[in-house]
């Protein structure tokens, strides 16, 4: 993202990154980027800055706590939006990959530079977070869902059953 905001604004940006192609390093799947922390909405963000990213629009969570008791959360705005992951070309990588190469963006791939080589040096995390994320992706005619599994700290109204 840093680098299409860069090209954006005409500078020259040139990327080196160590995994053999953009998305990589990511096994597919769907990771849920929140929309609650910005007043902004995450979609508007986005369009500001001219950023284009494949987003699936979340209105409704389930949400099951430690006692399998299940609430839905269905706010004014969306909670959260998926994007695909991955090397395939609908997954979010190959989107910015394709942005940022209209941009003129150069990409280097199997290749890193030292941090005290580089203007602008950005890692993953070093270490696994807080939380577990699974994804199943499959076919069907039914909406799609998203469901949160937490702990007991959460307690709105049940679902009706």
């Amino acid at each position: 993202m840093a680098a299409i905001r860069l090209a954006q604004r005409g500078a020259s940006v040139e990327i080196y990154e160590r995994a053999p192609d953009s998305g990589a390093n990511h096994a597919p799947r769907f990771d849920a980027i929140e929309n609650w922390t910005t007043r902004p909405d995450f979609r508007q963000m986005l369009s500001a800055w001219r950023i284009e990213i494949p987003l699936r629009q979340s209105d409704a969570l389930e949400v099951f706590d430690s006692r399998a008791d299940g609430y839905r959360a269905a706010p004014e705005r969306p909670l959260l939006y998926l994007v695909r992951r991955g090397s395939e070309p609908d997954c979010l990588e190959q989107a910015m990959k394709r942005q940022a190469l209209d941009l003129g963006v150069r990409l280097r791939y199997g290749t890193t530079l030292a941090p005290n080589e580089a203007d602008l040096w950005a890692i993953g995390a070093r270490a696994p977070g807080r939380f577990l994320a699974a994804s199943l992706g499959f076919t069907t005619s039914h909406p799609d869902v998203v469901r949160v599994l937490v702990d007991r700290w959460w307690r709105p109204t049940p679902m009706p059953t």
